[in-house]
């Protein structure tokens, strides 16, 4: 069953990265939204197309 994580890198991520840890090790998949240092912090890597809003993007 996929997990949707909305987790950009802020004051709680390293928490919400421990909680994807969990799903991964009882074998669920995550689909993480994420901004760039959060998605190096996290190691991941891309396993499908990857959008970015420009808008959204922070200086």
């Amino acid at each position: 069953m996929p997990v949707i994580v909305i987790a950009p890198h802020d004051f709680i991520f390293e928490k919400t990265a421990s909680n994807m840890q969990e799903v991964l090790a009882r074998g669920g998949r995550i689909v993480l939204v994420t901004d760039a240092k959060g998605a190096a912090k996290a190691g991941v890597k891309a396993e499908g197309p990857c959008w970015c809003c420009p808008r959204c993007r922070r200086p």
